[in-house]
């Protein structure tokens, strides 16, 4: 028998569907109830959807049930691998809650963005073998925001109830993650969690590129290829925010959104070949 039951996330979530087998029968104890729901695989027709506030959907899904259970603070709920594949491979379990060692801290997930780094781990066992190593099962995720909850020792930049977005080795997709401090940074009180979640992994290229390679500086004139996507739109805020001159090349149709973002020039380079466009321009 499959049964299954829609959750409705935050204000930003479509929905996600939760499928399991079961032979029907209504659990008689607390303790199976537990554990039908450890067994829990996530699937959806075409995608899998992370960006929610995940412990609205297990606020949700247990007032749903009417299921009441008592907290283990040594466990949490996390959407994990056993074997690289498809999304019909997550599973929705509870494991072993991490504790920050020295010079690590504890963040309560709020957000976690999915990147294509997160689909390609996910389908090549080697690969996810190469980033998170053997032990079986793993926990993809990458950039999460939360809040701090518990502070190693010798960590003095952050506190607890501190609102961070970080970037780790993998266990994002967890109600807790443990992040290295010079990872991570204090969210501004101008963006959301959700926005926060979606920085890390696509504006570090563009940081580093831009700022600790290029040392960009005001005057500079830089061309930005691909400037609607996800590195492209933080590179151009990067360097106009060090006063350089920006050009930046995307779809047509993509124009207007690269011009907000403070492009002082635009290039189709469907139509447009920026080689020529900047000719009198000395590219290196």
């Amino acid at each position: 028998m499959v049964n299954t039951i829609v959750l409705l996330g935050g204000k930003t979530t479509i929905g996600v569907i939760m499928m399991f087998v079961g032979n029907g029968s209504k659990p008689s104890t607390d303790r199976e109830k537990s554990d039908q729901l450890t067994r829990k695989n996530y699937r959806t027709k075409d995608t899998f959807i992370i960006l929610t506030k995940q412990n609205t959907i297990l606020d949700k899904y247990r007032l749903h049930r009417k299921w009441n259970f008592a907290k283990n603070i040594l466990e949490m709920k996390a959407i994990v691998l056993n074997q690289a594949g498809s999304v019909d491979n997550f599973i929705y379990q509870e494991v072993e809650r991490p504790t920050p060692q020295k010079g690590e801290i504890l963040i309560k997930t709020k957000y976690v963005g999915v990147n294509p780094m997160d689909s390609i781990v996910r389908g090549n066992e080697q690969l996810l073998t190469h980033f998170l190593g053997e032990k079986r099962p793993a926990i993809l995720g990458w950039d999460v925001s939360g809040d701090v909850v518990a502070i190693g020792e010798a960590v003095t930049d952050f506190n607890i109830g501190d609102a961070v977005f970080t970037c780790v080795l993998g266990g994002g997709y967890a109600e807790y993650v443990v992040a290295k401090p010079e990872h991570t940074v204090h969210k501004p009180k101008n963006i959301s969690y959700q926005e926060a979640a979606a920085v890390p992994i696509a504006a570090i290229p563009a940081w580093e590129a831009l700022v600790k390679i290029a040392q960009i500086k005001q005057g500079d004139k830089v061309l930005i290829h691909a400037g609607s996507g996800g590195v492209g739109h933080f590179a151009i805020q990067i360097a106009k925010s060090y006063g350089a001159y920006v050009i930046a090349t995307s779809f047509a149709k993509n124009k207007d959104f690269v011009l907000s973002l403070g492009a002082d020039r635009h290039i189709d380079y469907q139509s447009e070949n920026f080689y020529d466009v900047l000719s009198d321009i000395v590219l290196f």
